[in-house]
């Protein structure tokens, strides 16, 4: 093996897959905000990681894009689950965080 070799070798197994397929973090959002919901931005971010064991390379930004595009593909689905997902405007460090739904009668 010349030295080219044992550098793609060594290149190929440190390197860390940041790469979460759209439909993953999608099942996972509607997963939980129909389930327990969260109370920040931060709280949910601690859940994904837990959730995914790779993420723990992804950063807050890529997460929050993650978010971002998942909340945009999923607006008629989010409608119809038991909690809604909301901005926090007293408190701007919270982000985001789930409520109950209240049905309209």
């Amino acid at each position: 093996m010349d030295l080219q070799d044992e550098f793609n070798v060594k290149r190929l197994t440190s390197h860390h897959n940041k790469n979460l397929t759209p439909n993953d973090f999608d099942i996972f959002l509607l997963d939980i905000v129909n389930d327990s919901g969260f109370n920040s931005t931060l709280e949910f971010f601690n859940i994904f990681k837990k959730h995914f064991p790779l993420s723990n390379y992804i950063s807050r930004r890529t997460f929050n894009r993650y978010f971002l595009e998942s909340r945009i593909r999923q607006k008629q689905e989010l409608k119809e689950t038991k909690l809604r997902i909301t901005t926090s405007k007293n408190k701007p460090r919270i982000g985001f965080f789930t409520v109950k739904r209240i049905k309209a009668k």
